[in-house]
Protein backbone atom coordinates (compact mmCIF):
# COMPACT_ATOMS: atom_id res chain seq x y z
CA UNK A 1 0.00 0.00 0.00
CA UNK A 2 1.29 3.47 -0.86
CA UNK A 3 1.36 5.86 2.10
CA UNK A 4 0.23 9.33 0.98
CA UNK A 5 2.80 12.10 1.42
CA UNK A 6 1.58 14.88 3.74
CA UNK A 7 1.15 18.21 1.97
CA UNK A 8 3.11 20.04 4.66
CA UNK A 9 4.92 17.46 6.79
CA UNK A 10 6.67 18.10 10.08
CA UNK A 11 9.95 16.40 11.01
CA UNK A 12 9.53 13.47 13.36
CA UNK A 13 11.60 10.81 15.10
CA UNK A 14 11.81 9.05 11.73
CA UNK A 15 13.61 11.99 10.11
CA UNK A 16 15.92 12.47 13.11
CA UNK A 17 16.77 8.75 13.16
CA UNK A 18 17.42 8.93 9.42
CA UNK A 19 19.94 11.71 10.06
CA UNK A 20 21.56 9.76 12.90
CA UNK A 21 21.81 6.66 10.67
CA UNK A 22 23.83 8.67 8.17
CA UNK A 23 25.89 10.46 10.81
CA UNK A 24 26.73 7.19 12.58
CA UNK A 25 27.69 5.40 9.36
CA UNK A 26 30.03 8.22 8.35
CA UNK A 27 31.61 8.58 11.80
CA UNK A 28 32.24 4.83 12.01
CA UNK A 29 33.76 4.89 8.51
CA UNK A 30 36.06 7.77 9.44
CA UNK A 31 34.25 10.18 7.12
CA UNK A 32 35.53 8.41 4.01
CA UNK A 33 33.18 8.74 1.08
CA UNK A 34 30.15 10.67 2.41
CA UNK A 35 28.05 7.55 2.97
CA UNK A 36 24.40 7.98 2.09
CA UNK A 37 21.33 5.99 3.05
CA UNK A 38 18.38 4.74 1.03
CA UNK A 39 15.84 4.18 3.80
CA UNK A 40 12.33 5.62 3.61
CA UNK A 41 11.04 8.48 5.74
CA UNK A 42 7.45 9.75 6.06
CA UNK A 43 8.29 13.07 4.40
CA UNK A 44 9.99 11.51 1.35
CA UNK A 45 8.76 13.11 -1.85
CA UNK A 46 8.08 16.45 -0.19
CA UNK A 47 10.33 19.48 -0.73
CA UNK A 48 11.38 22.05 1.83
CA UNK A 49 14.21 24.33 2.85
CA UNK A 50 15.89 22.63 5.78
CA UNK A 51 18.63 22.73 8.41
CA UNK A 52 20.40 19.99 10.35
CA UNK A 53 21.88 21.08 13.68
CA UNK A 54 24.10 19.12 16.06
CA UNK A 55 24.78 19.97 19.71
CA UNK A 56 27.50 18.34 21.81
CA UNK A 57 26.57 17.82 25.47
CA UNK A 58 29.03 17.56 28.34
CA UNK A 59 28.96 14.84 30.99
CA UNK A 60 26.42 16.74 33.12
CA UNK A 61 23.86 16.36 30.33
CA UNK A 62 22.98 20.05 30.57
CA UNK A 63 25.94 22.08 29.31
CA UNK A 64 26.26 22.04 25.54
CA UNK A 65 28.04 23.66 22.63
CA UNK A 66 27.05 23.90 19.00
CA UNK A 67 28.80 21.21 16.93
CA UNK A 68 27.45 21.85 13.45
CA UNK A 69 24.56 23.71 11.85
CA UNK A 70 24.17 23.87 8.09
CA UNK A 71 21.29 23.80 5.67
CA UNK A 72 19.72 25.17 2.54
CA UNK A 73 17.19 27.91 1.80
CA UNK A 74 16.29 26.24 -1.50
CA UNK A 75 13.48 23.66 -1.40
CA UNK A 76 15.08 20.21 -1.42
CA UNK A 77 13.50 16.78 -1.76
CA UNK A 78 13.60 15.92 1.92
CA UNK A 79 15.12 12.45 1.81
CA UNK A 80 17.93 13.65 -0.44
CA UNK A 81 18.30 16.93 1.45
CA UNK A 82 18.49 15.36 4.90
CA UNK A 83 21.04 12.83 3.66
CA UNK A 84 23.19 15.60 2.19
CA UNK A 85 23.01 18.06 5.07
CA UNK A 86 23.45 15.37 7.73
CA UNK A 87 26.93 14.89 6.26
CA UNK A 88 27.69 18.57 5.64
CA UNK A 89 26.66 19.64 9.15
CA UNK A 90 28.57 16.77 10.73
CA UNK A 91 31.82 17.12 8.82
CA UNK A 92 32.00 20.27 6.69
CA UNK A 93 30.81 23.12 8.87
CA UNK A 94 33.91 25.35 8.59
CA UNK A 95 33.72 26.30 12.26
CA UNK A 96 34.59 22.77 13.46
CA UNK A 97 36.22 19.55 12.37
CA UNK A 98 34.18 16.39 11.70
CA UNK A 99 32.23 14.85 14.58
CA UNK A 100 34.26 12.04 16.15
CA UNK A 101 33.36 8.59 17.47
CA UNK A 102 34.14 9.81 21.00
CA UNK A 103 31.65 12.68 20.64
CA UNK A 104 28.86 10.71 18.99
CA UNK A 105 27.20 9.36 22.21
CA UNK A 106 26.79 12.95 23.44
CA UNK A 107 25.34 14.41 20.23
CA UNK A 108 21.84 15.84 19.93
CA UNK A 109 20.31 16.35 16.48
CA UNK A 110 17.64 18.86 15.47
CA UNK A 111 15.96 18.65 12.07
CA UNK A 112 14.20 21.85 10.97
CA UNK A 113 11.90 22.38 7.98
CA UNK A 114 11.63 26.06 7.03
CA UNK A 115 8.54 27.95 5.93
CA UNK A 116 8.65 30.30 2.92
CA UNK A 117 10.30 33.66 3.62
CA UNK A 118 8.32 36.75 4.50
CA UNK A 119 9.70 40.27 4.04
CA UNK A 120 10.16 42.27 7.24
CA UNK A 121 9.05 45.90 7.30
CA UNK A 122 12.26 46.71 9.20
CA UNK A 123 14.96 44.94 11.22
CA UNK A 124 12.69 44.68 14.28
CA UNK A 125 9.69 43.17 12.46
CA UNK A 126 10.06 39.62 13.80
CA UNK A 127 9.26 37.73 16.99
CA UNK A 128 11.93 36.17 19.21
CA UNK A 129 11.37 32.43 19.59
CA UNK A 130 8.88 32.28 16.73
CA UNK A 131 10.71 33.68 13.71
CA UNK A 132 14.05 32.89 12.19
CA UNK A 133 15.78 35.84 10.54
CA UNK A 134 17.90 36.23 7.45
CA UNK A 135 19.64 39.55 6.87
CA UNK A 136 21.35 41.04 3.82
CA UNK A 137 23.78 43.91 4.29
CA UNK A 138 24.20 46.75 1.75
CA UNK A 139 26.67 45.96 -1.03
CA UNK A 140 28.89 48.74 0.31
CA UNK A 141 29.59 46.55 3.36
CA UNK A 142 32.53 44.26 2.74
CA UNK A 143 34.30 41.59 4.82
CA UNK A 144 37.68 42.40 6.36
CA UNK A 145 39.96 39.37 5.89
CA UNK A 146 42.77 41.14 7.75
CA UNK A 147 40.67 41.54 10.92
CA UNK A 148 42.08 39.60 13.92
CA UNK A 149 38.74 37.78 14.11
CA UNK A 150 37.84 37.04 10.48
CA UNK A 151 34.59 35.36 9.49
CA UNK A 152 34.45 31.66 10.35
CA UNK A 153 31.99 30.97 7.53
CA UNK A 154 33.09 32.15 4.05
CA UNK A 155 31.24 35.45 3.43
CA UNK A 156 28.59 35.67 0.73
CA UNK A 157 28.11 38.54 -1.71
CA UNK A 158 26.27 40.57 -0.59
CA UNK A 159 27.04 39.76 3.03
CA UNK A 160 24.22 37.82 4.68
CA UNK A 161 23.54 35.65 7.71
CA UNK A 162 20.70 33.76 9.35
CA UNK A 163 19.63 32.61 12.78
CA UNK A 164 17.03 29.91 13.38
CA UNK A 165 14.09 30.88 15.65
CA UNK A 166 15.55 29.27 18.77
CA UNK A 167 18.98 30.94 18.61
CA UNK A 168 18.04 34.30 20.14
CA UNK A 169 16.24 32.48 22.97
CA UNK A 170 19.21 30.18 23.67
CA UNK A 171 21.56 33.16 23.93
CA UNK A 172 19.15 35.45 25.77
CA UNK A 173 19.46 38.11 23.05
CA UNK A 174 17.24 41.09 22.40
CA UNK A 175 16.30 41.76 18.77
CA UNK A 176 19.02 44.40 18.52
CA UNK A 177 21.63 42.00 19.90
CA UNK A 178 20.55 39.25 17.49
CA UNK A 179 20.79 41.61 14.51
CA UNK A 180 24.21 42.87 15.60
CA UNK A 181 25.43 39.30 16.05
CA UNK A 182 24.07 38.35 12.61
CA UNK A 183 25.99 41.25 11.05
CA UNK A 184 29.17 39.95 12.71
CA UNK A 185 28.39 36.39 11.60
CA UNK A 186 28.07 37.63 8.00
CA UNK A 187 31.71 38.70 8.05
CA UNK A 188 31.15 42.43 8.51
CA UNK A 189 33.55 43.98 11.02
CA UNK A 190 32.51 47.62 10.85
CA UNK A 191 30.27 49.61 13.16
CA UNK A 192 26.69 48.33 13.36
CA UNK A 193 24.75 51.48 14.17
CA UNK A 194 21.12 52.46 13.73
CA UNK A 195 21.77 53.81 10.24
CA UNK A 196 23.18 50.48 9.05
CA UNK A 197 20.40 48.49 10.71
CA UNK A 198 17.81 50.50 8.81
CA UNK A 199 19.56 49.66 5.53
CA UNK A 200 19.37 45.92 6.13
CA UNK A 201 17.09 43.78 4.02
CA UNK A 202 15.49 41.40 6.51
CA UNK A 203 13.38 38.32 5.95
CA UNK A 204 11.70 36.10 8.52
CA UNK A 205 10.56 32.51 8.53
CA UNK A 206 9.21 29.91 10.91
CA UNK A 207 10.32 26.32 11.35
CA UNK A 208 8.91 22.94 12.22
CA UNK A 209 11.53 20.98 14.10
CA UNK A 210 12.24 17.74 15.90
CA UNK A 211 15.09 17.15 18.35
CA UNK A 212 16.56 13.78 19.32
CA UNK A 213 19.51 12.78 21.51
CA UNK A 214 21.80 9.95 20.43
CA UNK A 215 20.78 7.82 23.43
CA UNK A 216 17.12 8.07 22.42
CA UNK A 217 18.06 7.23 18.83
CA UNK A 218 19.62 3.97 20.06
CA UNK A 219 16.37 3.15 21.89
CA UNK A 220 14.39 3.69 18.68
CA UNK A 221 16.82 1.45 16.80
CA UNK A 222 16.35 -1.38 19.34
CA UNK A 223 12.57 -1.20 19.03
CA UNK A 224 12.68 -1.24 15.22
CA UNK A 225 15.31 -4.01 15.00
Amino acid sequence: MTIPVPRDPSPSAAEACFVFDILTANVEAGWKGDLGYKGAIPSAGHKSALFVKYKLFEADGVTWSLRGCMGTFEPYELEEGLAKWAVISGSKDPRWGPITAEELPNIECTVSFLSPFEDCTDYLDWTIGNDGIRIFLPETCKPDPSHPEPALIPPSNPLSATYLPEIAVEHGWTKDEAIESACWKSGYRGVVDEDLKRQLVCKKYSTKKFTLKYSKYLEFKKVSA
